[in-house]
């Protein structure tokens, strides 16, 4: 059956009145606290007050006196140094990894005293402070030393060392074993190879056995002999010798053949790319003559007009330059390189780009760069193709058409011809054409339509 609504409203009620108790419990805790900070400091106040009646009733009797030494310096030090706040303190005891009721020991006070000093709930008086500025200038191991000193561990989880004579006195023969037999590190030492893989195998095979069978024969494990013939490890060294012996007992020409001392060498590391370098251009040949100019990756790239990456994969030999190129790359290092790898042939299309000067190739578009808009309708007005002013020009259809719609500058050892066919008239153009080997227009001449047609 389910509860009646006076049942639930009991419940209710129950339960607020929870709700307001336990929040007049936390006013109590809250007021609790306070009422021992108030008591702590006013046992302070009645200490200060004790001091002073004495030193009062001093003067009374025998008149002023002058402080001690240690009087002066603990007045002296109370007045300049700040107080420690219970932040500084729980930073000093995660610090050095220490439980509160580790340093409540080395303090001389009880633990839960220590946690209303760290918690802010009361205050530690001037000797504990300094104190606790003395454990703060200890060392570590001084301070392990105090903590064993009173029987004390790390917080870590470690045991501490032992004080120097309390040591329990370890037997003679242990000692001996130890000194004369040092273990080795296995992971260090290599076994020698006594039996191969290979020759477990065969020696198999000449037998006829199955593994379980190879085995059987020194009382072995069959999981442990495909291990020891798939080589994911090396069986022990007597049992390896007794394979040893019937298979040279069944290979006696194998016995000549003397056994490897040392593990075999791994293949050196080829290379991820195979070397693709032109023979006329070597790729050593290339960043030789480059680093012999001075000149930068990228300024080379822009002399030739190809991409950065291209001419890395140059020097690199992950491709070869064509035939243009490596002429383009001749023309610019004709003083730095070898004798055999120079040229005489002068393409009379493309100028001496090395003429040029290194500052001017390095710069960014300027004023006497050729826009793509006058490439455009300078072809379009006399009606040629841009394989045809590719061919006037020297150079390729692609990398005309790059110049022309993908917004790419002119380099500068292409600009000169290219005002300079501009620059002509009808007549030198066509005797142009002719040199070339152009002889008839693949289109006519571009005419804009006027306003107003359809």
């Amino acid at each position: 059956m389910g509860k009646s609504n006076v049942v639930r409203e009991i419940e209710i009620i129950a339960t607020r009145i929870y709700n307001q108790k336990m929040r007049e419990n936390q006013f109590l805790v809250r007021l609790g606290t306070w009422v021992k900070v108030l008591q702590d400091e006013n046992r302070e106040m009645k200490q200060q007050i004790a001091e002073l009646e004495i030193r009062l009733k001093k003067l009374n009797d025998y008149g002023p006196t002058l402080l001690t030494r240690r009087e002066e310096k603990t007045r002296t030090e109370s007045n300049n140094q700040q107080r420690l706040t219970p932040g500084e303190l729980k930073s000093f005891r995660m610090s050095r990894k220490l439980s509160q009721n580790a340093l409540a020991a080395m303090l001389g006070v009880k633990a839960p005293k220590y946690a209303r000093w760290e918690s802010g709930k009361s205050r530690m008086t001037i000797e504990i402070e300094n104190a606790i500025r003395e454990l703060m200038q200890l060392k570590a191991s001084e301070m392990r030393t105090k903590l064993q000193g009173l029987g004390l561990f790390q917080n870590t989880g470690k045991k501490t060392k032992p004080l120097r004579g309390q040591e329990l006195p370890a037997p003679e023969k242990e000692k001996s074993e130890k000194q004369e037999t040092p273990k080795p590190n296995a992971k260090r030492i290599l076994k020698e190879i006594i039996i191969t893989k290979e020759k477990l195998r065969e020696l198999r095979l000449r037998l006829g056995y199955t593994q379980p069978q190879m085995a059987g024969l020194f009382s072995a494990k069959p999981k442990h002999y495909a291990n020891w013939e798939y080589g994911q490890c090396r069986p022990p060294e007597e049992i390896a010798r007794k394979y040893l012996a019937l298979y040279l007992e069944h290979f006696p020409e194998a016995q000549q053949q003397t056994l490897p001392t040392t593990p075999p060498q791994l293949p050196e590391r080829q290379p991820k790319y195979r070397i693709c370098e032109s023979p006329e251009l070597p790729m050593l040949v290339i960043r030789t003559a480059r680093q012999a100019s001075g000149r930068a990756v990228r300024s080379v790239a822009e002399a030739l007009g190809i991409p950065v990456q291209t001419y890395k994969n140059w020097e690199y030999g992950r491709s070869r330059p064509n035939a243009e190129n490596i002429i383009k790359f001749k023309q610019l290092f004709a003083h730095f390189l070898p004798a055999e790898f120079t040229t005489t042939e002068v393409n009379p299309l493309v100028p001496d780009i090395s003429q040029i000067p290194t500052q001017a190739r390095r710069t960014q578009r300027t004023a006497d760069d050729i826009v793509a808009e006058e490439l455009q309708a300078f072809r379009r007005k006399i009606g040629l193709s841009q394989q045809q002013i590719a061919t006037l020009l020297g150079t390729d259809q692609v990398r005309y058409s790059n110049w022309e719609t993908k917004g790419r500058k002119v380099p500068l050892q292409y600009r000169d011809a290219v005002k300079e066919l501009m620059a002509l008239t009808p007549q030198y153009l066509k005797i142009r054409m002719e040199v070339a080997g152009i002889t008839e227009m693949q289109g006519r001449p571009f005419q804009p339509r006027k306003k107003g047609n359809k």
